[in-house]
């Protein structure tokens, strides 16, 4: 959820960004009966407020919905919109983007606070892999999904694929930057309302589980760290490369000449993984070679066991961590 204020409304000089308002929501919160109300990210650069709402959904069972909050982010609502997009496209991108979810929080490489990826990080390195050909056992396979930044409108209104040079520059599409005075965003982006887009792109058929083994090699064995940034912004036209994104949006080279980098769909300046450190970078990308390692080990040797099929080998890719390292100790 995002908190729009009326237009003109401006915080105190003291409050530039809102988080001390947004503490107040907080306990407001708290006295509304909101559960696990969370505050620790009102120190970021856009404060939000993450809780739990008790929603009753008979006499005897109530489900608890985690929700976050924050004000004046409509940047916010537009990543919301374009991953909404993609998730409609096909069934299989909210299925992978569940299990990377739930991989990334139980490997415990999913808290921006320890220095490791949110899960919008991980749902961005999904969509620029699954925008991306990919080859897994010699197979080339066709993207699963278009460039829905590039898609041109026009072309495909006459039942055509093709990519736009250039993004359209249309006031309309032009959004300012709640916390960069003079920076504008592109917001376009193509939505899918009807069936066109299905008709004219790629016919992968590839299972979840094909895929996400793929998800898991691209990042454990061929993605290049050192020299490219993941984007969706270039996806379909070749990789971006750090040096490019140094000199046009003064990316600072040094920062992240080693580790992951991951280019805001439409703040393009922002990266999303700069809470990475080397050392939180190098536990990430072991376990990109973790999971990929066990489900070869499940392919092979997995009949034996059971662990070749469905939710068992879930489990055994997903194994918590505390759990692991009790069952070592």
């Amino acid at each position: 959820m995002c908190i729009e204020l009326p237009p003109g409304t401006v915080f105190d000089s003291s409050d530039a960004n809102g988080s001390s308002a947004m503490a107040i929501l907080a306990q407001a919160f708290t006295d509304g009966g909101m559960v696990e109300v969370n505050t620790s990210r009102l120190s970021a650069r856009i404060p939000i407020i993450m809780f739990e709402y008790p929603f009753k959904v008979d006499e005897d069972n109530t489900l608890m919905l985690q929700c976050d909050i924050s004000m004046q982010n409509p940047l916010a609502c537009l990543n919301t919109q374009l991953l909404k997009a993609y998730s409609s496209l096909d069934p299989r991108v909210c299925v992978l983007a569940s299990i990377i979810k739930r991989w990334a929080k139980r490997r415990n490489i999913n808290n921006p606070s320890h220095h490791t990826l949110s899960s919008y990080g991980y749902t961005i390195m999904l969509l620029h892999f699954l925008t991306r050909p990919s080859t897994l056992l010699s197979t080339h396979q066709s993207p699963v999904l278009p460039n829905l930044q590039w898609i041109d409108h026009v072309a495909l209104s006459q039942n055509r694929y093709s990519l736009l040079p250039a993004k359209p520059n249309h006031p309309q599409f032009l959004v300012r930057h709640p916390t960069e005075p003079d920076f504008l965003v592109n917001s376009y982006f193509f939505r899918p309302n009807d069936a066109r887009l299905h008709q004219t792109f790629s016919q992968n058929k590839q299972s979840v589980g094909y895929l996400l083994t793929a998800f898991f090699r691209y990042y454990a064995f061929e993605f290049d760290f050192k020299k490219h940034i993941v984007s969706l912004n270039n996806t379909s036209r070749g990789l971006i490369e750090k040096e490019i994104k140094a000199e046009t949006d003064g990316w600072r080279l040094g920062a992240v000449a080693n580790v992951l980098a991951i280019e805001d769909p439409f703040e393009t300046f922002y990266d999303v993984a700069h809470v990475l450190k080397q050392s939180s970078f190098q536990r990430v990308k072991r376990e990109f070679v973790r999971a990929y390692s066990k489900i070869v080990e499940a392919v092979w040797n997995g009949q034996a066991n059971g662990l070749n099929k469905g939710e068992a080998l879930l489990d055994w890719i997903c194994e918590d961590v505390a759990q692991q390292i009790t069952e070592t100790k």
